[in-house]
């Protein structure tokens, strides 16, 4: 049998595919016993390098379990949850990204100290931001002298009727 990784000590096998995290239960890839993965998802959110062989991962390890992630500031979370809202909005995307794996990764490869907020919690941001823009739109409405309107009529591959209005 071969030498087993250091990496197995704070992670569990779920199947040949996925392991899960000890500290955040995060669900990982370890597709045939590969720990690349979970080596930089330790190292890159609860700051533990395996290959150390000294006493502050496990006190690094606890810290980062028990305190979060404290190197990023409010400031710049909220930063990043308006542009997360943004990015769902403008493409239309489904909120249910937040919760897709792949989307977890590159989040958390992106700012490793940054924790992705919940289904909820975006779509409460995307009515902030809906809200705002409608708030600033009455304001231009309620300063213009002229305003024209145009329509445009269509039906969607699903048999959904849409209208869209522009004001000019």
């Amino acid at each position: 049998m071969g030498k087993v990784s250091k990496v197995w000590a704070h992670a569990e096998r779920l199947n040949d595919n996925n392991a899960r995290c000890k500290f955040c239960e995060l669900v990982l890839s370890a597709k045939g016993g590969s720990t690349s993965t979970l080596r930089k998802h330790l190292v890159g959110t609860h700051r533990i390098d395996v290959d150390k062989n000294d006493s502050t991962n496990s006190t690094r390890s606890i810290a980062s379990f028990l305190v979060g992630k404290p190197n990023l500031s409010k400031a710049r979370t909220l930063q990043i949850d308006r542009k997360i809202a943004a990015f769902i909005a403008q493409d239309g995307r489904p909120i249910s990204i937040v919760n897709g794996e792949g989307f977890k990764s590159l989040i958390n490869f992106l700012e490793p100290d940054y924790d992705i907020k919940s289904r909820t919690t975006t779509t409460a941001l995307i009515q902030e931001r809906y809200d705002e823009g409608v708030r600033k739109m009455l304001v231009q409405l309620e300063t213009a002298l002229y305003v024209a309107f145009t329509t445009d009529l269509w039906t969607s591959l699903q048999n959904i009727a849409y209208m869209c209005m522009t004001a000019h």
